[in-house]
């Protein structure tokens, strides 16, 4: 959708050049605040990259972590404490 909204037109404009059809702003943003989080950027530089009010707002939506970094999560705990 190219409606003339400046976020739309960036989001369109980003879609575009990473070759994706059909893709909107939200799940532009989803996307990538999902693969910054998986990627083990801080909850709170997602938070406000996201330009969220708190970053309860960005714990609460994204709180469905993945498999893979819930295993990474624990292992990196078990090194911590020497198991």
């Amino acid at each position: 959708m190219r409606d003339g909204h400046p976020a739309r037109m960036r989001a369109a404009w980003a879609a575009d050049k990473a070759k994706l059809k059909n893709v909107g702003l939200h799940t532009l943003r989803h996307s990538a605040a999902t693969a910054m989080l998986e990627n083990g950027v801080n909850l709170k530089a997602v938070s406000e990259a996201l330009r969220h009010s708190s970053i309860a707002i960005t714990g609460d939506v994204y709180a469905h972590i993945s498999e893979n970094t819930l295993r990474s999560a624990m292992a990196t705990l078990a090194i911590a404490i020497g198991l």
